[in-house]
């Protein structure tokens, strides 16, 4: 260790701080390198790498993470302020992160000989908590007035009206709106949000049923895929003037919907009394993918036609995920 301590002295004045090499920082990944550079001092056949350990999407650091070539051997732990140091051979064709109940970051190679690489590794809790965001529910033709709840896997964070005991109480509007019978005001439809540590996408024998969206074309993909399964104009503009610029972050997405029972087992159960002739609940688990390699086998969804008579009630939401919210069956 005294050894490499003298190296990474003999190299740091050479060494660019993340303002001078001009990198831009934005939405964190897993893994980012800062730099990547040659230095003699660094033995023939090994790599130093230095960098920080963080909480994903922040800048605090997580002590005790491992960062190892797989066979904990050579491994070194980050400090109190997250910070590692260590040689490695050319010969490791991957670098772990790792530290119990969090994601592990894959760092893999091939790795340069007698570079120095600056690397920052960010860790997901295992059991992230996921906002449920934005579920709207419309009502329409209802014959007379209507109790709605939902019960959320998790936790609510908001609710729009506020709803009283847990119900909302209304009546449906020739226009398409909704009144409140607690408050007697209008509203375009009822809102929610919660917490929710379940949210996985599912993958059946290796496979997901969904979509490899290009980003730059998700306006068009959503107009079309939201009509065939059956939202309407207006739901369908409510729905990507939310999600749309939410889905540009980056170049490609993973997306999957989840219609009425998977809708209620992953999400949440609404309860409607009286009980709607026409139900559609659609729900969107995306997940940002920086390239077109999607990283499981997809298959075309079979989408139902939903058919609207009578009473009816329709709700959409989604939820952001990441690559470690994917679900076997």
């Amino acid at each position: 260790m005294k050894a490499l301590c003298i190296l990474f002295l003999m190299i740091s004045a050479s060494w660019k701080t993340l303002a001078e090499a001009g990198i831009i920082t934005g939405e964190q990944q897993e893994v980012q390198v800062l730099s990547n550079t040659f230095n003699d001092s660094v033995p023939g056949g090994t790599f130093a790498i230095r960098g920080h350990v963080y909480f994903m999407y922040t800048t605090t650091p997580v002590a005790d993470a491992m960062i190892t070539n797989g066979a904990e051997n050579p491994f070194v732990m980050t400090n109190e302020n997250g910070y590692f140091e260590m040689l490695f051979s050319t010969t490791d064709s991957v670098l772990y992160c790792y530290k119990p109940d969090f994601t592990e970051p894959v760092f893999r190679g091939p790795f340069p000989d007698r570079h120095v690489l600056e690397v920052n590794f960010y860790l997901n809790n295992a059991h992230v908590m996921i906002i449920t965001a934005k579920p709207v529910i419309y009502a329409y033709n209802a014959g007379q007035n209507v109790e709605l709840s939902i019960k959320p896997r998790g936790h609510f964070t908001f609710t729009y009206p506020q709803t009283v005991d847990g119900v909302w109480n209304i009546q449906t509007n020739a226009d398409g709106t909704i009144t409140s019978l607690n408050d007697h005001k209008k509203y375009p439809y009822l809102f929610w949000e919660a917490e929710n540590s379940a949210h996985k996408m599912q993958v059946e024998n290796g496979t997901v049923s969904g979509y490899l969206v290009k980003t730059d074309t998700c306006v068009s993909f959503l107009e079309n895929t939201l009509t065939a399964y059956g939202l309407n104009e207006k739901e369908s503009a409510d729905f990507i003037t939310f999600w749309a610029p939410k889905m540009l972050h980056k170049p490609y997405a993973l997306v999957q919907f989840l219609t009425n029972e998977a809708y209620a087992s992953q999400v949440g159960e609404l309860m409607v009394s009286p009980q709607p002739e026409s139900l559609l609940r659609l729900y969107m688990y995306f997940v940002p993918l920086d390239s077109d390699k999607a990283p499981v086998e997809l298959i075309k969804p079979a989408i139902e036609i939903f058919e609207r008579k009578g009473f009816t009630v329709v709700e959409w939401g989604g939820s952001e995920l990441n690559l470690t919210n994917l679900k076997p069956h």
